[in-house]
């Protein structure tokens, strides 16, 4: 059941990336209802998103999608997360795209330093279609609502604080297995090239 409910999360926020990125309409609807909203949960997820190289560059993009071009989301996300730790999971990630990058064309002709982020959404859309296309032929049910807002119980400081109970992704393992097995299909960090994080650096931490 464990291993269920931290898959379940992570396609969750997975969804929510694809939701939110670059989409001011659906960006506002992250703020929407009583408090924690679905914003505030994304930045309360699981100690092991903020700590493991598997699985922060899925909360690191997660912000990218929910924050970036939406000057309200930012202040909601830097009130929850500091702009020290949200530049050590940038950098983190970026370095991370770079390595893949690298080892996948060496002689750099993947790599894009245009610094236009537009080109990055006709791949991001191919990936939803794609996504959408598999979730019908398997019977897939949409996630995103109950993943994120639902049971999944995301108060990290106060299991930190009492140490009572377990949540999915606390010790990353279920997690981890899943983020390797679908890095190289979907997940939102391969869709973003190395120097978008530097511009998502510049939009979070510039003004700090």
């Amino acid at each position: 059941l464990l291993f269920q409910v931290g898959l379940l999360l992570l396609e969750s926020i997975l969804l929510l990336g694809y939701f939110s990125l670059f989409h001011p309409g659906n960006q506002a609807v992250l703020r929407w209802g009583k408090s924690p909203t679905i914003l505030h949960k994304v930045c309360d997820l699981p100690f092991a998103f903020f700590s493991d190289p598997e699985l922060m560059p899925i909360l690191t993009t997660a912000l990218i999608a929910v924050c970036y071009g939406c000057d309200q989301n930012r202040s909601v996300v830097l009130q929850e997360i500091s702009s020290d730790m949200i530049s050590t999971l940038l950098r983190s990630c970026r370095a991370s795209v770079l390595a893949t990058s690298d080892s996948v064309a060496a002689d750099g002709s993947g790599a894009n330093n245009s610094g236009d982020s537009t080109h990055i959404l006709p791949d991001i859309r191919n990936s939803l279609s794609d996504m959408s296309i598999r979730s019908s032929r398997k019977g897939v049910r949409p996630v995103l609502g109950k993943g994120v807002s639902g049971p999944v119980k995301l108060n990290r400081n106060k299991n930190q604080k009492d140490g009572r109970g377990a949540r999915a992704g606390d010790d990353g393992g279920p997690l981890k297995q899943r983020a390797g097995e679908a890095s190289s299909a979907f997940m939102l960090h391969r869709k973003i090239p190395a120097f978008f994080f530097d511009k998502a650096e510049e939009f979070f931490c510039g003004g700090a």
